[in-house]
């Protein structure tokens, strides 16, 4: 369940995705540690091709899924590329509502909301990517970070699961303690049922607990476990770390 408003999914794209560009600035070459084998310059680059996509569905208001964009030509800028992306992106989803008809690749509603959504956090979490590499420190806010685990929840994991994580049958239960809000994950191996509240807790195979930030970037694989506290079962989280990946 979505907790910003459009307009704010939106004031975030701008606001990280400037800031994705600002840490190309700070260095092209450097290896992005938690995307193994990119450097920031190919990060940029993808992020930039995303948001083109992204920009295509919402302006065509598309029923169906669009072509792919050409990749960047030889030789492109990736700081200019992005922000050219970004600009093209955050237009786009300012020339319509939230509610208008536009296809997803989720099973969420097809409204231009998904997008804001989607891109709000594409463009977080390849910020803290690219700031990674440089070795600075990361500022997520707790209510983007709430809704990041959320949307990691209930949109990204369904999509992983849909193709099969062999030997996931568990579930997993994170609290944020900065923000009082829990989620309890039944996994399966080819599915995703997720519950809200401290009840899971009792019975979760593992438990995370942390602030809200440290456990959304534990469940995109972007920060080490002892970032947060764990109980119970670590091999759910061994699991989770080598079959899903977003």
């Amino acid at each position: 369940m979505s907790s910003l408003s459009y307009a704010e999914y939106v004031s975030v794209v701008r606001k990280e995705g400037a800031s994705l560009a600002g840490a190309g600035r700070l260095g092209l070459a450097e290896p992005v540690p938690t995307c193994p084998g990119w450097t920031v310059a190919r990060l940029l680059l993808h992020v930039g091709r995303v948001y083109r996509f992204a920009a295509e569905v919402v302006k065509t208001r598309a029923s169906a899924a669009p072509a792919t964009p050409q990749r960047p030509a030889e030789g492109a800028d990736p700081v200019a590329y992005v922000l050219d992306g970004l600009e093209d992106v955050v237009a786009a989803l300012g020339e319509v509502e939230a509610q208008t008809p536009v296809w997803n690749w989720s099973g969420q509603p097809a409204e231009a909301g998904f997008w804001a959504r989607r891109m709000a956090h594409e463009s977080l979490i390849h910020r803290v990517d690219a700031k990674l590499a440089h070795d600075v420190a990361q500022v997520i806010p707790a209510d983007l970070a709430v809704d990041g685990i959320d949307e990691a929840l209930d949109v990204l994991a369904p999509r992983a699961f849909s193709n099969g994580v062999p030997g996931l049958s568990a579930s997993l239960h994170l609290a944020a303690i900065d923000v009082n809000e829990q989620w309890t994950a039944t996994l399966t191996p080819h599915s995703i049922a997720v519950g809200h509240g401290p009840s899971g807790a009792r019975t979760a195979d593992v438990v995370l607990r942390g602030k809200a930030s440290e456990l959304l970037l534990v469940l995109y694989n972007r920060t080490d476990l002892d970032a947060v506290d764990v109980s119970g079962d670590d091999r759910v989280l061994t699991a989770w770390r080598e079959e899903v990946h977003f």
